[in-house]
């Protein structure tokens, strides 16, 4: 379809170094890592009990479905 080819990608949310220091695996380093990064944090303060970062996981999931 005429058009399909403008469609550039999301900007980056955060840097390169900002990635580095929260130690973000290279594998979670897509359109998505902003909100990987809180979900780390959440994991670690909450000692990865999953149902505390119920709503931190829901976001990152659905970005990740929508890239």
């Amino acid at each position: 379809m005429a058009g399909d080819d403008d469609v550039s990608p999301p900007a980056m949310q955060v840097t390169r170094e900002q990635l580095r220091e929260a130690r973000v695996p290279l594998a979670k380093r897509d359109y998505c890592a902003h909100l990987y990064i809180p979900l780390e944090k959440c994991r670690e303060r909450t000692l990865r009990m999953p149902w505390k970062c119920s709503h931190e996981q829901h976001v990152y999931d659905y970005c990740e479905y929508m890239e």
